[in-house]
């Protein structure tokens, strides 16, 4: 009844609109759609994916119970068929992470709970979605449907446990793995780097670029990664969502990195280098970012010995940021390929979630002690919260002079250290 009423009312909405007009085949038309069947009209009326209604193609029986078997027969069973190297290659982390991951997205989520259907025949597993998700994460195409011969599902499923998935790493393990750095991190990085000729020196500030696919390769098409990132490929702060036509120039003026260096808990970090004092630490970053006293670029085509060691250590140091580039991207193919997604909110998830993962996977192999902290001690400042204070230390950081400065003071630092050895 429900379809015939929808036929009707688009015979009338037709009518109405042809109803001056004496053209002969819009009238063969109207009289065409007058003879459709109800059959016809729920064909043309059905969704994007099948279904069990009438008119719709029959459901695939794909055998559920044959995919959950198999997927514990070849990795979580006491005696797998594949080892630990196999699963860390298929998997991109070690078996215990991933079922920690898998324990916490199904306590937070229903979704990847275990139900029956209306047969009673048992569901898909919660071993069968997170394995689709990080299947489609690591894949080398990235396709959905590849996950139809192992895992057992479909393509519209296997991209909504996709959907549930990032987006409840994101809700879980966002406070631990992306939180902003506190008072005592600040310090270990700079004791760090002070070791590595650098003092003063938080960590390592570039961009990635991350495309659509069917547009373009284009910069002005993509979406900006924006990550500082340490020695051990741990990523400190992550901004995802800027448009790919903004340069570095104008991207940090829409960045929270400069809310962050114009915290007042930012000035609580001085630190000296060669006998002279500076207010706040700084990061390494490329010719693109602006010349500011938080940012130490290095010197293209130097010609004094002096300017080459200082060159090759910063050029050394700031790989780090770039290494961990590669390995973000070697690890998850999601990233790495162009984005097959429209929705900027799963896109936005995805990339963080990829992030998280990363960090994750970071202390689990490195085997760190990094505990969840929100005490006030936290170096950050969202941005919009003070603009007075924001404005007040523009004029500190926005000082060409003491820019170079602190960059002739590093190659003097590091001249006296390795100067004799180079």
């Amino acid at each position: 009844m429900e379809l015939e009423r929808w036929r009707k009312r688009l015979i009338d909405m037709m009518q109405q609109e042809l109803s001056n007009d004496d053209d002969e085949d819009a009238m063969t038309n109207i009289l065409l759609l007058q003879g459709l069947s109800a059959a016809v009209v729920s064909k043309r009326m059905r969704g994007p994916h099948g279904g069990s209604r009438p008119g719709r193609r029959a459901n695939v029986e794909r055998g559920r119970q044959v995919g959950q078997e198999r997927i514990w027969r070849d990795y979580f069973a006491q005696s797998p068929v594949h080892d630990d190297r196999m699963f860390r290659r298929r998997y991109r982390m070690r078996r215990s992470l991933f079922l920690r991951i898998m324990n916490s997205v199904t306590a937070h989520d229903d979704f990847f709970v275990q139900r029956r259907d209306a047969c009673g025949q048992p569901g898909l597993s919660p071993l069968q979605k997170c394995t689709a998700a990080i299947r489609v994460l690591v894949g080398r195409r990235g396709l959905a449907d590849a996950c139809d011969e192992y895992c057992r599902l479909g393509e519209s499923t296997a991209m909504l446990c996709l959907k549930k998935f990032v987006r409840a790493v994101r809700e879980v393990f966002e406070g631990r793995y992306l939180r902003q750095p506190t008072a005592a991190d600040v310090r270990c990085q700079m004791e760090n780097n002070a070791a590595r000729g650098f003092p003063g020196m938080f960590a390592s500030l570039d961009c990635m670029y991350y495309d659509w696919k069917n547009w373009k390769k284009d910069r002005n098409n993509a979406i900006i990664l924006e990550a500082i990132v340490d020695k051990r490929s741990w990523i400190w702060h992550c901004h995802f969502g800027l448009p790919g036509g903004k340069n570095d120039l104008s991207l940090v003026d829409r960045s929270p990195v400069v809310a962050n260096m114009l915290s007042v808990a930012a000035n609580e970090f001085k630190f000296s280098v060669n006998g002279v004092e500076y207010p706040r630490y700084y990061l390494l970053t490329d010719d693109t970012y602006p010349r500011w006293s938080v940012f130490v670029q290095t010197i293209h085509e130097p010609q004094v010995e002096k300017n080459c060691l200082f060159a090759e250590m910063h050029e050394a140091c700031r790989r780090d940021v770039e290494r961990c580039f590669g390995v973000l991207q070697s690890r998850f193919a999601v990233i790495q390929n162009p984005s097959r997604l429209w929705d900027k909110e799963v896109v936005r998830d995805i990339m963080y979630a990829c992030v998280i993962l990363h960090n994750m996977i970071i202390e689990d192999e490195q085997d760190l002690n990094l505990e969840p902290c929100f005490d006030e001690q936290i170096v950050q400042l969202r941005r919009g919260e003070s603009f007075a204070l924001e404005t007040q230390g523009t004029e500190d950081i926005d000082d060409l002079g003491r820019h170079f400065s602190l960059r002739n003071d590093l190659i003097e630092h590091l001249w006296a250290l390795q100067g004799n050895s180079y």
